[in-house]
């Protein structure tokens, strides 16, 4: 089974880029509308953006995100946890 991750944004832009352009630059990116991407953008908090992808999508998002404008980061799924197969030892016998 692979590791999944999560995309999340930090609620910060990168150093010297103007909301306004990241605004524009995210709602045409991903075809929302303008006052979504304000709300999301400048909230000042930070959200998961894309939920359980693979590595290979997980870097296509960041690395969409930062050209934007936006500091993200991936962090991998928590692993579910193993179920175990216990046998009783007296039953091993």
């Amino acid at each position: 089974m692979s590791t999944r991750f999560n995309v999340v944004y930090s609620g910060e832009l990168k150093a010297g880029v103007r909301s306004q352009h990241v605004i524009a630059d995210f709602a045409a990116r991903f075809r929302i509308p303008q006052e979504q991407a304000r709300t999301l953008i400048l909230g000042g908090r930070a959200m998961v953006l894309k939920r359980d992808v693979d590595a290979e999508s997980a870097e296509l998002y960041r690395a969409a995100l930062e050209q934007v404008g936006l500091v993200v980061r991936v962090e991998p799924l928590a692993l579910p946890r193993a179920e175990l197969g216990l046998v009783p030892r007296d039953l091993l016998r």
